[in-house]
């Protein structure tokens, strides 16, 4: 069964990858035009600072069974595609940095550290689990194709090999280009979760301040809101802050 870390990591990866606004782009984009536009001005992040607070409300085991609280608080810091930081302050004080093909957990308690190579994860879930992913990863993972419904495109993202994941579905808005909502199918093609996202114009690129996701399991239901708060965007951030 697939669990609410996973849904939200690959929620996360996917909103920030598509969430870049573009300037124009004709009706009748092929596919890879549409992924190239998005890459370059998702280009346009050299860096970002959040702090991030999430929301859970459900029933059932998938809002009580893991342990992750209802209410969490966290920073986070990002610069380009392979460096991330999150510090994780309530209810439980974890610090995850990642740095190209490393990855450290730090518990805060115990100073207790954990480093992976994430080079020897074949999976891909290394990338969803750090929210980091980037065009390349995704074609070798799923096949991809683009319609157009109303005023968006819709990207369908179908897993190469079997998975918990029947489907994906981004929207892109026609006028904003920005996506506003993700579904997520599983296997029997049941909708398995919407995430719906806000964004706001900081320095001068649209990036989320609000996400709500609503999951519907057969162990129960749960709604799940992140707001961003005191963004910064393009500051010069160093290096040093993903030291492991």
């Amino acid at each position: 069964m697939m669990s609410k870390k996973i849904v939200l990591s690959i929620i996360l990866s996917f909103a920030v990858l598509f969430s870049a606004s573009v300037c124009s782009l004709s009706q009748n984009i092929t596919l890879d035009d549409l992924l190239l536009k998005l890459q370059t001005n998702k280009s346009k992040i050299a860096d970002m600072y959040s702090e991030m607070t999430t929301t859970i409300t459900g029933s059932g085991k998938m809002a009580t069974g893991s342990g992750m609280g209802n209410t969490q608080k966290a920073k986070m810091w990002t610069k380009g595609d392979d460096k991330s930081k999150i510090e994780m302050l309530e209810p439980i004080k974890q610090t995850t940095i990642r740095n190209g093909a490393k990855m450290v957990i730090i518990d805060e308690g115990t100073g207790q550290k954990i480093v992976k190579d994430l080079s020897a994860d074949k999976s891909g879930m290394s990338s969803y689990n750090q929210g980091n992913m980037d065009f390349e990863k995704i074609k070798t993972l799923f096949d991809l194709s683009v319609r157009t419904d109303g005023g968006f495109y819709v990207i369908t993202c179908t897993p190469k090999q079997k998975s918990f994941l029947g489907k994906m579905e981004i929207y892109v808005d026609h006028e904003k280009y920005l996506s506003s909502k993700i579904l997520v199918y599983d296997k029997n093609n049941k909708l398995m979760n919407q995430t719906d996202i806000e964004y706001k114009d900081i320095s001068g690129v649209s990036v989320p301040v609000k996400m709500l996701s609503s999951i519907d399991s057969p162990v129960g239901k749960m709604k799940i809101e992140i707001e961003y708060s005191n963004i910064k965007v393009n500051q010069g951030m160093g290096d040093s802050e993903f030291k492991i």
